[in-house]
């Protein structure tokens, strides 16, 4: 993943990308524990998201699995609250 730098839209690699895979983990949780579900659900998930793709970038596949199924497991119940009307 990448990272804006600059108005410029210039991109730099994260830690992952440069081979700090215990930085980019230990970031990818904290912006988890920052914004949770209970607090942005939109913005939550997201940053669930981004961690499931820092585990993948750094070879965690089930960590990056678990991280996936949750928010597709988000979408789906959001898609359904939707189509009920609620």
């Amino acid at each position: 993943m990448y990272r804006q730098t600059s108005e410029k839209r210039k991109h730099e690699p994260n830690d992952a990308g440069l081979g700090r895979e215990e930085d980019a983990i230990r970031e990818g949780r904290r912006a988890v524990e920052l914004l949770p579900l209970s607090k942005d659900s939109l913005n939550g998930a997201n940053m669930i998201k981004y961690l499931g793709v820092m585990y993948a970038w750094t070879g965690e596949k089930e960590l990056a699995a678990t991280a996936q199924s949750v928010v597709i497991g988000i979408l789906n119940y959001g898609d359904e609250l939707s189509r009920s009307g609620k």
